[in-house]
């Protein structure tokens, strides 16, 4: 069982291809995949990813562990897409065809301080900007319409007045708002700037 598990993650082999290899049913190859991914995904999930009902707290939580590795106030997460290389699908035409050139789905990551998974979005066409995957994805959806529980905003230290400044995500090459910071276009930049870019990479 774990053999065709592997054999169809490390190779690519089809569950067809797999099933006469192993002279079993290509629904029995499916339930083996599912199985051991569904196996996988229980016992790995509340180690390395954050559970989807988080509190305000969590979120503070995340953002002081930002603030200490870089200094950038009010900081909740970093997200990016990561292109896996696919075969292009039948009939797919070019919906899966990425700027890099090549047929791709989308890893979308949104991840702590210490690299930890807050949420993660799955499958999306290659052929798609990350910003876009962002906003139609669950995560991307949920932080636009504050039901993430996350806090209204927290007072910036050494702001006097007290303001709150809101908690959002840093992102590449994503549009801006509320929620979602992305680092300054042009290359001659102060020192603060500098130090946003290098949080945002």
């Amino acid at each position: 069982m774990v053999s065709i598990f592997y054999r169809y993650l490390s190779t690519g082999i089809s569950c067809s291809g797999l099933s006469f290899e192993y002279l079993i049913a290509p629904s029995t190859v499916q339930a083996i995949v599912k199985d051991c991914c569904d196996k996988i995904w229980e016992r790995l999930q509340p180690v390395y990813m954050w559970s989807d009902k988080m509190n305000e707290e969590d979120w503070i939580n995340i953002a002081d562990k930002f603030y200490d590795h870089s200094n950038f106030p009010n900081v909740i997460g970093a997200v990016d897409g990561k292109h896996v290389r696919v075969v292009k699908p039948d009939n797919s035409g070019s919906k899966y065809f990425n700027y890099k050139k090549y047929f791709s789905q989308v890893l979308m990551e949104w991840v702590d301080a210490d690299y930890n998974f807050v949420f993660i979005d799955v499958g999306s066409l290659g052929g798609m900007s990350d910003s876009t995957v962002f906003k139609e994805s669950k995560m991307g959806q949920m932080l636009e319409n504050n039901k993430l529980n996350i806090p209204e905003g927290w007072p910036l230290l050494g702001d006097e007045n007290g303001r709150m400044m809101p908690f959002y995500v840093v992102a590449d090459a994503f549009g801006l708002s509320k929620r979602v910071l992305c680092p300054y276009a042009k290359k001659k930049l102060v020192h603060s700037q500098k130090n946003f870019q290098l949080l945002t990479q």
